[in-house]
């Protein structure tokens, strides 16, 4: 079960960081990154889904969460970059098929 709180979840995730546990980090983090886009927390949903991404580039559904926030953000050049950089793993993907 996962706290109500952004702060505990956000201490829960800083522990899994400390451990080096990443499968754990971003199996917690995506859900709290769309709970903050969910509240239009968005500044808080950029910071945790670049560091998620930093720690899984391929994941698709990060990426793509991350390109709406940027978007809702304002940022529309650096959501070009994820753009192109989720195209680029889209691409190994289906070239990997």
């Amino acid at each position: 079960l996962l706290p109500a709180d952004f702060a505990t979840r956000e201490l829960i995730l800083e522990i899994h960081r400390h451990k080096r546990n990443y499968k754990q980090l971003i199996l917690e983090g995506k859900p709290l990154a769309e709970l903050f886009l969910k509240h239009n927390l968005l500044g808080r949903a950029k910071a945790l889904l670049l560091q998620l991404i930093g720690f899984d580039e391929a994941d698709v559904a990060l990426r793509r969460l991350l390109i709406h926030v940027l978007i809702g953000l304002g940022e529309i050049a650096l959501a070009l970059e994820h753009l192109w950089a989720l195209a680029a793993v889209l691409e190994e993907i289906g070239a990997g098929a």
